[in-house]
């Protein structure tokens, strides 16, 4: 299979596992080019140790993994909004808190369950954020004094209202 590659493509690109002379293996990046050069047929073959690769992806997929948990399992309403603040996840709670399955919050503008009171901050908010602001609404809200803070509030699919306190941060992947 590799020599019919390199005989239609020239070239062959993956991964193998290598075996030390100690017998112990480990995972390598492999390019395998053909070459000619003077009516000769070469094969040059680069291998390049990616055991440390390995390792950053396996910390990054279960440190992905435990992100998941956290976020699947809090009792706490959260959502995830891509750059265009567009809901990209959302977890159990947040389903239950506003009525709607996690399928139809998905590639919804939050807005759609903020009240029309609330409407005017909440766009204010989201403003700063997609102008590049990195201040939490959170943050803003603990300087105030206490008279001066206000739960939001935002409304259920059955049109019943839940108040919240809401913490936003924009972050940069």
């Amino acid at each position: 299979a590799l020599h019919e590659q390199l005989r239609s493509r020239g070239a062959y690109q993956g991964e193998a596992t290598y075996q030390t002379r100690f017998g112990s293996t480990f995972p390598v990046e492999v390019v395998v080019q053909r070459v000619e050069q003077g009516g000769r047929e070469f094969i040059l073959l680069l291998a390049r140790d990616a055991t440390e690769r390995k390792r950053a992806e396996d910390a990054l997929t279960e440190s992905a993994e435990r992100f998941r948990a956290l976020f699947d399992e809090s009792p706490v309403a959260a959502l995830l909004l891509d750059a265009g603040f567009r809901v990209i996840g959302v977890n159990r709670a947040a389903s239950a808190t506003v009525g709607y399955s996690i399928e139809e919050l998905t590639g919804r503008d939050p807005e759609l369950f903020v009240l029309a009171d609330d409407q005017l901050g909440f766009r204010q908010m989201r403003d700063r954020l997609l102008a590049g602001s990195t201040q939490s609404e959170a943050a803003e809200q603990s300087q105030k004094p206490r008279s001066q803070r206000r739960p939001r509030t935002s409304r259920r699919r059955s049109a019943t209202r839940v108040w919240s306190r809401a913490a936003r941060r924009r972050t940069s992947w």
